[in-house]
């Protein structure tokens, strides 16, 4: 799949920032061209000083700003066809997006257009790091401080073993080929 596919088009993030939400992204669309016939856009990660550009969210930044109520209720759906569908209610669906993040993208919006969410609800995503350090260095040494000092955690024992059940579940899904469902007991230590 092509890295393009992972983010929000030009046209989908155009209409997150006309709906009010302007946030930074860790990539971006740089638009090209002068008009709306003729502008195409190439994805970058904003190093180039000049030039229109608009937010390439991604899958989790997505996530991140919908609602955690709505983020629970939301049900995506993936059709043999390669399509993704939400679901509005028991028996609505919305239009077919050819991506997941596309997908996501639209159920924000909906949310918003709906009224069933407002831009104060909307999440803001945490500002992007850029690690000098490996990538687990700082969970590990955020645990030895904690065992030395007794400074919290940054990512307490409980959701630790609520992340690794999910994660435990989708490597028994994919070993056999199946869906696994989710109890809440299973999320319990």
């Amino acid at each position: 799949m092509k890295k393009e596919f992972n983010y929000t088009f030009p046209q989908t993030s155009l209409a997150i920032q006309a709906a009010g939400i302007h946030w930074k992204a860790q990539f971006y669309w740089k638009i090209i061209g002068a008009n709306h016939k003729s502008q195409k856009a190439v994805l970058v990660d904003k190093s180039e000083p000049f030039g229109r550009f608009v937010p390439a969210f991604s899958v989790s930044e997505i996530g991140t700003m919908i609602p955690f109520g709505f983020f629970n209720e939301m049900k995506i759906h993936k059709y043999l066809q390669g399509f993704y569908k939400y679901q509005v209610d028991d028996k609505t669906y919305s239009k077919p997006f050819s991506t997941e993040v596309e997908c996501r993208a639209h159920y924000l919006l909906w949310l918003i257009e709906s009224g069933k969410s407002t831009l104060q609800d909307i999440k803001k995503p945490e500002e992007f790091i850029e690690l000098s350090k490996p990538a687990h260095q700082p969970h590990l040494e955020n645990f030895f401080q904690a065992v030395r000092t007794g400074s919290p955690l940054n990512c307490p024992a409980e959701l630790a073993y609520e992340t690794a059940v999910a994660v435990m579940a989708a490597n028994e899904a994919v070993a056999s080929g199946k869906r696994i469902e989710f109890k809440p007991e299973q999320f319990r230590v």
